[in-house]
């Protein structure tokens, strides 16, 4: 069976239709996947309290060595995310940030953001996940995800390990042609949807190295990304750095 690092994971209940996933549950979809790692972050920072989902993320991952997570930021509280990086960043169970610029509602590349990811660059160098999409979604006027800003911040912060998150959405052709000047930024295959061929252009564009396997799960199920990097016309050599040695190498594993 293949080594597979799933890099986009959910921990914690949505407001969406569909059933909440225990530690347990998370355990047997692994097992029948073949998933030997995954990096998880948790629903209820996204959606609610950042610090506390934080803290039950971590609380429920102890113990299991498959399972790290990441540090989840909110851009209007800059000191809270510092400090919450301070505690949680230098355990090895933590493997990096994760950044969602729409819940938010501030570009990654905004002033009043840059002082977190200054520290994690020069500080904790371990990379962060930034939710990538190219339309304004919850209520925004306008879209703070643009494929655009995170690579403004690349730019920014050229030592700084970058993930594109969900490889802009709808608009992953644009996203990987943006993300090609940036050695720093890499893309996250995983979205609601895919495209047979977007693994294949990325490589093709990118190198293999660049491009990893998240698969967005609990909010979905892994396997339509794990087909889409089975059947894609990629050599098996590349199959293996896109489900596993990028992720590993990427982020220590």
């Amino acid at each position: 069976m293949r080594k597979i690092i799933d890099i986009h994971v959910y921990y914690g209940k949505w407001y969406f239709s569909i059933p909440e996933k225990t530690i347990d549950d998370i355990l047997n979809i692994m097992a029948s996947r073949g998933l030997e790692k995954i990096i998880m972050m948790s629903s209820i920072s996204i959606l609610q309290d950042f610090r506390e989902g934080n803290r039950k993320l971590f609380e429920a991952i102890a113990g299991h060595e498959s399972m790290f997570g990441y540090c989840f930021i909110n851009g209007n509280y800059v000191r809270e995310s510092l400090e919450e990086m301070a505690h949680y960043l230098p355990m090895p169970k933590c493997k990096g940030v994760k950044y969602h610029p729409e819940y938010s509602n501030k570009r990654p590349d905004d002033k009043d953001v840059l002082p977190v990811f200054e520290k994690l660059t020069h500080k904790y160098k371990k990379p962060v996940l930034i939710h990538s999409w190219p339309y304004a979604e919850h209520g925004n006027e306008s879209p703070c995800s643009h494929p655009r800003f995170i690579a403004s911040l690349a730019e920014k912060f050229p030592s700084l390990r970058i993930i594109m998150g969900h490889m802009g959405g709808p608009e992953w052709e644009s996203a990987i042609e943006i993300a090609r000047p940036y050695q720093n930024l890499y893309l996250d295959i995983g979205s609601s949807y895919t495209h047979f061929d977007k693994v294949k252009t990325a490589v093709d564009v990118l190198g293999a190295e660049r491009v990893l396997y998240g698969s967005g799960m609990t909010e979905g199920c892994p396997d339509i990304h794990l087909g889409v990097v089975e059947e894609s016309e990629i050599s098996e050599k590349d199959k293996n750095i896109v489900l596993y040695e990028g992720a590993k190498k990427l982020f220590n594993l």
